[in-house]
């Protein structure tokens, strides 16, 4: 077990005086306590050692003293504050594998740890996070890290850089608990792969340059961003609604463009049909032109049910379209609902956008309503004037009654 023998034997001991780096036992010696010395005469010499070997003085006596280790394999602290001033790690994001605690009678890795030591581990985890968000500097290999983070320039001043030492101190300690949970979403593995994960933090490593940034040069450290965690969670929380906002509108705003497009295109697509059905309509007008010359009242009759007959034909064909119109109206009222839906307080820029593209739109429709209604129309013109010119050139009673009406118009 190596250094939990060591704190073992100290405790088997009766957790005598330590004075300097040893500690001194002289008294009776029970089964615990010689398991104990068995265990640490075995022990690698970077754990501690005997300075002597045990003297047994009498039958059920022992006197040793046990020489404690100055590492990072087995060393005992007085406190926790000695443990965080006298080891490099915790300000390396690492909370040390073998130690034990005079004061607290706590070994590292046994249950239960004391609320110090839940609160060293939390500053270990702030310090982790930061370490993988900020850019390093390099250090010593006993140094506390050292990190920049950036505040970039604006109008009125040029870009600062501010360089943060992760040192805990006493008064870190006394801080209290640190919400870590925003930090650890941006570092854990499991994270990565999440959206925006990169822009999270940078959005997050601005936060933290913007709050040290208010601080002097000279507490500008880890106890004085720890003292204001609330600040820093505020505004990423800001910055990341902003931004996910932002995102949100200019994906609504693309959306609305392409919803433009595409009811465009289909309104255009039946106009343009109803279009191309119109240049057949001067066709039907040479009917008119055949009544004229017709030789026999057959054929002006032919004639004039052709012109009928393409009348109709226009006319459903109209109909259909109109329909059309319809249905594509329909899906834009739709997939407009579906997009106000997504923005329940979209900015006046998204609005205004939302109102250009109705109002577009519907001007389009009522436009192609016009368009489809005016063929329909003069679909109907030639049927109308072939009737009329039959009526004219074979029935003598009408062609009297049109001569005698158009004399009393013009004379």
């Amino acid at each position: 077990m190596m250094f939990p023998d060591v704190v073992e034997l100290y405790r088997a001991s009766g957790r005598p005086l330590i004075a300097g780096s040893a500690f001194t036992y002289e008294g009776q010696s029970g089964q615990r306590l010689r398991e104990a010395i068995s265990k640490c005469e075995q022990l690698a010499v970077h754990f501690g050692h005997f300075s002597e070997p045990p003297e047994i003085t009498q039958p059920d006596h022992i006197l040793f003293s046990w020489m404690l280790a100055a590492n990072e394999h087995a060393r005992f602290y007085h406190s926790i504050v000695a443990l965080v001033e006298g080891s490099p790690r915790p300000g390396q994001g690492v909370v040390p594998t073998a130690y034990y605690l005079i004061d607290l009678d706590y070994a590292a890795g046994e249950e239960s740890p004391p609320a110090g030591i839940r609160k060293l581990t939390k500053l270990t985890e702030l310090v982790q996070g930061l370490a993988e968000i900020g850019h390093r500097v390099a250090t010593g290999p006993t140094d506390p890290l050292t990190l920049l983070f950036v505040i970039p320039a604006d109008e009125k001043s040029p870009p600062r850089t501010i360089q943060l030492s992760t040192r805990i101190t006493a008064e870190t300690l006394e801080l209290p608990d640190l919400e870590l949970g925003p930090l650890l979403a941006l570092t854990t593995r499991e994270a990565t792969s999440q959206l925006h994960q990169e822009e999270r933090r940078s959005l997050f490593r601005l936060a933290v340059a913007d709050v040290l940034g208010e601080a002097t040069n000279d507490n500008a450290d880890l106890t004085y961003l720890a003292g204001h965690w609330d600040k820093v969670l505020a505004k990423y929380q800001y910055d990341v609604d902003t931004y996910i906002s932002r995102f949100s509108f200019d994906k609504v705003r693309k959306e609305i463009s392409q919803a433009e497009v595409d009811f465009v295109t289909k309104i255009q697509a039946v106009v343009g049909e109803s279009s191309s059905k119109l240049l057949g309509l001067p066709l039907s007008l040479v009917a008119v032109i055949g009544v004229y010359h017709a030789a026999s009242l057959v054929e002006s009759i032919l004639l004039t049910l052709g012109a009928l007959l393409i009348a109709v034909l226009f006319s459903g064909f109209t109909e259909n379209q109109r329909l059309q119109l319809g249905r594509i109206e329909h899906a834009f009222k739709t997939v407009f609902d579906s997009i106000n839906l997504k923005t329940d307080h979209p900015p006046l820029v998204v609005r205004e956008r939302l109102d250009e593209a109705k109002g577009a739109f519907h001007a389009q429709v009522q436009f192609s309503r016009r368009t489809l209604w005016t063929v329909r129309t003069l679909a109907w013109v030639p049927a109308g004037l072939t009737t009329v010119a039959t009526a004219l050139k074979f029935n003598e009673t009408v062609r009297s009654h049109v001569l005698e009406w158009a004399n009393r118009l013009l004379f």
